[in-house]
């Protein structure tokens, strides 16, 4: 019944509102039906976050420092989680049994036993290849985007910024 939003620090290109946060990263609870949001919650470690995942009757979420992915309740409880090999996690997929995740600076995917926290199964993408920021699961296949703001780079000047990418997997 809930809408699930992560955000990294205060707003930039719009006025502040009461439900934001000074700094660090935050994630938004808001009802479904309306929209209207219900409570926000500092990320575990009070830094940032790119990956928020509904799955398993939990919330799963990206942390930075250290490098984990948490398995939480609607609460923001941590009931499991588990170190990850790779840095900068970007984007959470649910495959019905396995938890996949994009390592952004590594242009890698990693599929996890949610478990164990066991890599089971790596795609390496090329560095050429669209940059990729955030990532889901849907209908047998891994989908990406290029957000053209990836670090090192002048914002929104990758040759495929804007660009939606799909993986058969």
């Amino acid at each position: 019944g809930y809408l699930w939003m992560a955000a990294n620090g205060a707003p930039q290109l719009r006025p502040r509102k009461p439900t934001d946060i000074e700094k660090g990263g935050r994630i938004e609870k808001l009802d479904l039906k309306t929209g209207k949001h219900v409570k926000n919650y500092t990320t575990p470690n009070g830094g940032g976050l790119h990956g928020l995942l509904w799955a398993q009757e939990s919330l799963w979420v990206t942390q930075f420092g250290p490098n984990k992915i948490l398995q939480t309740d609607t609460d923001l409880n941590i009931h499991h989680e588990f170190d990850v090999p790779l840095n900068r996690a970007h984007g959470l997929g649910w495959d019905g049994q396995y938890l996949w995740c994009m390592f952004s600076n590594d242009f890698r995917v990693l599929r996890f036993d949610i478990k164990s926290g066991r890599v089971i199964e790596a795609i390496q993408l090329d560095s050429s290849d669209p940059d990729p920021h955030g990532m889901t699961w849907w209908n047998g296949s891994l989908y990406y985007c290029d957000a053209g703001i990836a670090p090192g780079h002048q914002d929104n000047k990758s040759k495929h910024a804007g660009a939606i990418c799909r993986i058969h997997v």
